[in-house]
């Protein structure tokens, strides 16, 4: 049997190590103010008319969106943050939050209604991205619903994290929502364009993000 290569020992810490050990926290505080602010994963889920019964969230800071969805009676609300600080702070006693990686979630086997990551894939090492991937999926109900939010440049880009210029940490840009519709396991249901760093203005391909509502069907796309 071959020996399972350690990434670490060729290229030094993985960038998920190092939001670990404390960027996750870092970012946090210097976000913190303005969580929740024009959202576009609960407008989906508003516009849509879904009414999920739980909920999971990847990347879920202090559970503001969970709290948020927990209004409309949703029973089962559980999020993953890599930030303890975030967690610490979470913003109600009602939801299930817990310290976590997206590429080894600390969760058993449930599935859930709905699964929400939001602005979370881009930052995660690429060694790493297709377990945050399948992680995720592995989550998401036959027939659930999935909402992934992130970045849409004209082509994949890297660009260098600036509050740690010296660690070598980068923004992975890219569409994510197209690594579950490619397998036809998934559906695009709904899906909103804008500018990340002014909504009132045209995207270009620095900072076009884009919110995507997918709906998991294990064979109803296939003819």
């Amino acid at each position: 049997m071959a020996a399972q290569r350690d990434v670490r020992a060729v290229s030094g810490p993985i960038q998920d190590d190092v939001f670990a050990a404390g960027e996750g926290d870092r970012w946090y505080e210097r976000n913190r103010d303005a969580l929740g602010h024009d959202d576009w994963p609960l407008r989906l889920i508003e516009r849509n008319a879904l009414h999920p019964e739980s909920v999971l969230e990847i990347g879920c800071a202090n559970g503001w969106r969970l709290a948020a969805i927990a209004e409309s009676g949703a029973p089962r609300l559980v999020g993953v943050d890599v930030s303890s600080a975030a967690i610490s702070a979470g913003v109600s006693q009602t939801l299930d939050l817990s310290v976590g990686r997206a590429d080894r979630l600390p969760i058993e086997e449930e599935f859930f209604d709905l699964v929400i990551v939001n602005y979370v894939f881009h930052w995660i090492d690429r060694s790493t991205i297709l377990a945050a991937i399948s992680e995720t999926d592995r989550c998401v109900a036959p027939d659930g619903y999935l909402i992934v939010g992130d970045f849409l440049p004209d082509r994949p880009t890297k660009v260098p994290y600036h509050h740690l210029p010296d660690d070598s940490v980068f923004t992975f840009k890219t569409d994510y929502a197209a690594a579950f519709t490619a397998l036809s396991t998934y559906e695009v249901i709904d899906r909103e364009i804008y500018n990340h760093d002014d909504p009132s203005a045209e995207p270009t391909s620095e900072n076009r993000g884009v919110c995507t509502l997918l709906r998991k069907t294990l064979s109803g796309l296939y003819r």
